[in-house]
């Protein structure tokens, strides 16, 4: 019995630690879905195109 109640804390603990994990798992996932549903926009150049070198 003594082996049993010093160990409830430290299993309590681990029990804790993984549901943290878990929640974490979820908020990460939520998050991908919702970057995957967002359109990517397409970098668009300014300029013509020429570096400020060329016209020297």
């Amino acid at each position: 019995m003594k082996i049993v109640t010093g160990n409830i804390n430290f299993i309590q603990r681990r029990l804790d630690a993984l549901d943290k994990e878990r929640k974490k798992v979820e908020k990460i996932s939520k998050e991908e879905e919702k970057k995957i549903e967002q359109p990517t926009v397409a970098y668009k150049r300014k300029g013509s195109g020429r570096r400020k070198v060329d016209f020297i």
